[in-house]
């Protein structure tokens, strides 16, 4: 594919979502200036992406803390459009404030601001969640949509959640600010569910390789727990991301998700029937958190998209899991 010289900026390079826009952004021939925590760690951390640019000379690494007033000023020289990938994606933490909610909304603030002193950058794509879409006041079978707003999570019931809405909410202040965006400079937001498929580095971290990693595993010896939420395919996730970017017509927030919140058992039943070991009883008590429905309507029809379905999606995930090493095959 012949080059383009047009420069995207990805921050948070190494995350799931993140890894995949990069090797699509270089596949359709734009170059890449992406963040990461520590240019020390590149080789190890992030070999995986150094292999899509085996001539080294179409994606650039920058050190960036979300923290750091400034710190993505490097990252963002020349380029045409930024999409914030980077937010903690954590469940269980020490101190929600200081894990989640401060690295999100600092970080989306200070990533916005720099966009936006920006000679270059015509748009900003950010990465939302359905956490911030998605709260207890809707009716029940009632769908989510992207009119809604999560006005329910706390920093003691709902951390992660509240640091996503936190954070979408301070980006959409700050490029509505005409002081500080005095060249009209666009933002849009895509927010997934639960993002399912092949990873592309052996790390283990991701919660998404973690869910399949332990059905695999049969780690839950007194049953699957009973959780049920939206998915959603990592290549559907992306390719929202680059219509959200490329599109003229693009504008607001994208929801990508299934419909229907989709069960661990059935996530298990699905393996198990490539995977025979697989068990797929539940735990026994307890209740199913309840039923959401969310509408991903918008994306499909805006950007002509048709979205994966989340078996294809878990059964990929499976496969590439094995495939690198990270579950190993059952004797």
């Amino acid at each position: 594919m012949p080059q383009d010289k047009t420069t995207y900026a990805v921050t948070g390079a190494n995350g799931f979502i993140a890894s995949y826009l990069i090797k699509k952004l270089l596949d359709q021939g734009f170059n890449v200036n992406c963040t990461i925590r520590s240019l020390d760690s590149v080789k190890e951390r992030s070999s995986h992406l150094i292999a899509l640019d085996p001539e080294g000379n179409r994606l650039k690494f920058f050190e960036a803390d979300l923290l750091k007033d400034g710190s993505f000023a490097e990252c963002f020289k020349g380029v045409e459009g930024v999409f914030h990938t980077a937010s903690p994606f954590q469940i269980f933490v020490e101190d929600a404030q200081r894990d989640l909610v401060d690295p999100a909304l600092k970080g989306t603030e200070n990533v916005v601001k720099e966009a936006l002193k920006s000679p270059t950058v015509k748009r900003i794509v950010v990465t939302s969640s359905v956490a911030a879409v998605r709260n207890s006041l809707k009716s029940a079978g009632e769908p989510f949509n992207e009119n809604d707003w999560n006005t329910t999570s706390t920093l003691e019931t709902e951390a992660y959640p509240l640091s996503k809405v936190l954070a979408e909410k301070k980006a959409w202040e700050l490029v509505q600010n005409k002081e500080l965006n005095t060249r009209g400079v666009r933002l849009t937001t895509v927010n997934p569910s639960f993002v399912l498929g092949p990873p592309l580095s052996d790390r283990t971290d991701s919660t998404s390789v973690v869910a399949i990693k332990e059905i695999l595993e049969n780690a839950h010896t007194k049953g699957l727990p009973k959780l049920r939420f939206g998915c959603v395919y990592i290549g559907d996730v992306v390719d929202a991301h680059i219509h959200a970017m490329l599109d003229d017509n693009a504008q607001g927030r994208y929801i990508v998700s299934s419909y229907d919140a989709i069960t661990r058992q059935q996530m298990a039943e699905w393996l198990h029937e490539k995977y025979p070991h697989v068990q797929t009883a539940t735990a026994e008590g307890g209740e199913y958190n309840p039923d959401t429905k969310i509408d991903a309507s918008k994306v499909q029809k805006d950007f002509g998209m048709k979205l994966t379905p989340v078996r294809d999606a878990v059964l990929e995930q499976a496969e590439q899991l094995y495939k690198l090493g990270i579950v190993k095959k059952q004797q």
